[in-house]
This record gives structure tokens, C-alpha cells and sequence, in this order.
């Protein structure tokens, strides 16, 4: 075993010692990969784990956004209670505060970074409007739709537009509601009704609003994930969460993108589980270490969200693995320095890949100092095929080398082996021609 290792750890370095791969089998070969794979995921997720306070400081706008905004006199002050998040305004009776966009002479400005803050529940609704447009711009109310032949209701299509104002449901809207879902003819509807909570728990308002949306408009999935009633909070994904640096802070979790100064773009999601009860400092150091403890505590969230790029940069390691053996195997039989199948091909190429696996993750894990979350996989997987590649590069070289001094020596040896022959021949003609 000790034989073994040595010839996977060595054989990057040692030509000698990697062409023995072929008196291996491919257990070792396995094992070699399996090295070289987990290096590139533990590349891969430092990239995505640890350079973020890095990049933080190295995002112009958003850094400095976020210090406007909660280290300035009379900025809003954020205190973290049992994992939630509250802000106090300096105006007690404002709810939210958002910097999206100011009035200048009548004209919309948006500002290089939107923040936003609001840590109400975040179950509230939002007083949204619903409305059909037609086939050539024309737009109405949803009721005036109802009002439609069926005819004419096909060249509408239905749409709904937060408010981002929350919608008080107060007991007219309860009675309304009742009313409407008693009467309906849907025997569905009508079994869900009656399966909701007493009318004396809390739960019993927010169930009835939703089954009457459910019930009254056509599918919301495409704004709601449940297609329930739209709520208040989706009102900034909806309209703000696609620009280029945010920051919306909730009760539960905060939202966040930034481009740092190298161009890279990150976006990241953070809650407070992992940090301790009390105010947050309303310091440059303290909203930045407040952002990456929030960071670090949603760290299961970027693995599972990240899963697939992991899965695609093994399966690409596979398919770089199959190309590089090819590569190899090629460049052998043009050398014929020896003879090698594909098999002892793919080995070889097997005892490159723990360093190069190991270079290749480091290499991946810099990057992610510098590029976008998206390239990683792609930047992983390069690095991987150029390390390797170099390698069987080298190896090439030294084989073509070796093939062309051989031929040299060849060459001189029947060159030399000619000569001999001729003067063995000039001598015995001379000893011939005395005895005569």
C-alpha cells in the first residue's frame, strides 16, 4: 500500500514512476481520481465560502451604500432577539425604509445601490391590484374582465401589480369573503371551506383570504410560489431584485448582490440563527462583520443551492479524464517510445491527477476571489484539463526527445558500421594483390 500511495502522490512529478501505472490496477486509478475530485469540490466551495468578506470590501457601491444607510445620524438601528431581526426608524411610525429612488425635478434617479428594510412579519399581504390586457394594449380591471363574453375574454391576458403597501383585511372584507366562498358551486371549494380553522383562531383570517384568492383570481403560481394570496414581501423580488446591487433586509433573513472592484458578482442570502441576541454597531466594521456572520450562517443553504454545479464538475471531470487519456494514448503512439493501451492511458493520466487535482482546486478556490459564482465550475474544469494537459505535454516532449536521440544514435551507429566494412574490404584487396 505504502508502494501504491507513493505512486499517485509522486507519479505527477516522476515520469519514471508514472509509467509504472500499468502494472497497477484500477483501484489505485479510482482512488487517484477520487483524490483529484474532492480537491476540486473543496475548490469549489471555498470559492464560494470564503472570499466573501474580501469581496465585501471590495465593493465600492454597495459597501458604501450599506454604511450610508445604517452608520449615518439617525440611521434606522437593527437589533437581533432569538434569530429575528427588527429595526427601530427614528420616525416610530414608519414601517419600511428603501432607497430605491429619489425625485429630482420630477424625474426618477435610481441610486448605484437599493437598500431596503423592512422586518414586519413576513407573512403580511400585499394590497395588490389584478387587471387584464388585451391583445393590442388595452388594459381593465379584472371585474370589468368578469364582465366579458367568453368571446372577448380570450384576447385578455391576466396580470397582477404589488402595491407594496400592506393589505388590512378588516371584518367587511371577512364577511365579503365568507359570502363569496359559501356561494360558490365548486364542491372542491366548498369541502376546503369548510375544513378551515374556527372562526375564533388567529390562523382563520389568513386561511379565508387565501382560499377566496385561490378561488376568485385565476393561477398566481407564476407570481406566488404556493399561488397563494400575493404577499407583501414579494413586492421588492418582483419589481427591484433583477438590478445590480441590492440589500433587502427582512425579520428572517437578508437578500443581497454586489459587484466587487475585479467585476466579480455575488449573490448571497444571510440569517441570524448563529448570531448573538443585541444591537448591531452602527460602525463600518460592525455592519461588515454583522453581513458576513449573517453570510456564515447560510452556509447549508449556498452548498444545496450550489449542488448541481458540484455534480456537473465531476461529471466534467469524467469527460476530462476520457479526453486527456485519448490525448495521451495518441501522443504514445506517435513517440513509440513504448507501447500503451488506452487503459494504461487512462492509468497514467490517473497518476497525474493528485496534484493536479490538488493545483487545479487551489487554482479554482484564487479565482473565486475575482470571478462570479457562475464560472466556477467552468474555471474548476479548465484548471484541471490545462494542469493535466501540461503535464502530458511535458511527458511528450521528453518521449519525442528520447525517440529522436535514439534515432540519432541509430543513424550514427550504421553510419560508423559502413565505414568499418569498407576498410576491411581496401585491406584484404591489398593483402590480394601483393601475393599476386
Amino acid at each position: 500500500m505504502k508502494n501504491r500511495l507513493k505512486f499517485i502522490a509522486l507519479g505527477f512529478f516522476s515520469e519514471r514512476t508514472a509509467r509504472k501505472a500499468t502494472g497497477y490496477g484500477y483501484g489505485i486509478m479510482f482512488l487517484s481520481f477520487a483524490a483529484a475530485a474532492v480537491f476540486l469540490v473543496l475548490g469549489f466551495i471555498g470559492a464560494l465560502l470564503i472570499p466573501f468578506r474580501t469581496l465585501y470590501r471590495n465593493s465600492a457601491d454597495f459597501k458604501t451604500a450599506v454604511e450610508e444607510v445604517f452608520c449615518a445620524v439617525g440611521s434606522p438601528v437593527l437589533t437581533v432577539s432569538d434569530g429575528r431581526l427588527s429595526a427601530t426608524f427614528a420616525d416610530p411610525d414608519k414601517k419600511a425604509f428603501d432607497t430605491i429612488a429619489d425625485e429630482e425635478d420630477g424625474r426618477l434617479v435610481t441610486r448605484a445601490c437599493d437598500v431596503i428594510i423592512d422586518t414586519r412579519p413576513s407573512g403580511l399581504y400585499d394590497d395588490f391590484t389584478a387587471y387584464c390586457v388585451s391583445e393590442d394594449g388595452d388594459r381593465i380591471t379584472y371585474e370589468e374582465y368578469l364582465e366579458l363574453s367568453e368571446a372577448s375574454k380570450k384576447s385578455y391576458k391576466f396580470g397582477i401589480e404589488y402595491s407594496g403597501k400592506e393589505r388590512v383585511i378588516d371584518d367587511e372584507d371577512v364577511a365579503a369573503f365568507e359570502n363569496y366562498l359559501a356561494g360558490t358551486d365548486n364542491a372542491e371549494v366548498a369541502e376546503e371551506y369548510k375544513k378551515l380553522p374556527s372562526k375564533t383562531d388567529e390562523k382563520y383570517v389568513g386561511a379565508l383570504y387565501e382560499l377566496y384568492v385561490k378561488t376568485y383570481y385565476p393561477d398566481l403560481s407564476a407570481y406566488e410560489i404556493d399561488g397563494a394570496a400575493p404577499k407583501l414581501r414579494n413586492f421588492y423580488f418582483h419589481n427591484y431584485a433583477t438590478r445590480a446591487n441590492i440589500l433587502f433586509v427582512f425579520d428572517d433573513a437578508l437578500v443581497g448582490r454586489f459587484e466587487s472592484s475585479s467585476g466579480a458578482q455575488t449573490t448571497f442570502y444571510g440569517f441570524y440563527g448563529g448570531l448573538s441576541d443585541g444591537t448591531v454597531a452602527a460602525t463600518s466594521r460592525g455592519m461588515e462583520d454583522f453581513l458576513v456572520e449573517c453570510f456564515s450562517a447560510s452556509k447549508q443553504l449556498v452548498l444545496f443551492s450550489n449542488f448541481t454545479g458540484i455534480f456537473t464538475l465531476v461529471l466534467y471531470m469524467v469527460i476530462i479524464v476520457i479526453l486527456l487519456s485519448a490525448i495521451l494514448f495518441c501522443t504514445r503512439k506517435l513517440a513509440k517510445t513504448d507501447e500503451v493501451t488506452f487503459g494504461g492511458a487512462v492509468k497514467t493520466v490517473g497518476a497525474y491527477s493528485l496534484f493536479g487535482g490538488l493545483l487545479s482546486g487551489l487554482i479554482g478556490f484564487a479565482f473565486g476571489f475575482v470571478v462570479s459564482a457562475r464560472y466556477f465550475t467552468t474555471v474548476l474544469c479548465m484548471a484541471y484539463f490545462g494542469v493535466v494537459l501540461l503535464r502530458i505535454a511535458a511527458g511528450a516532449i521528453a518521449d519525442f526527445a528520447l525517440k529522436a536521440k535514439e534515432n540519432k544514435r541509430k543513424a550514427v551507429s550504421e553510419i560508423d558500421g559502413g565505414d568499418i566494412n569498407a576498410a576491411e574490404n581496401a585491406a584484404e584487396e591489398t593483402v590480394q594483390g601483393g601475393v599476386q
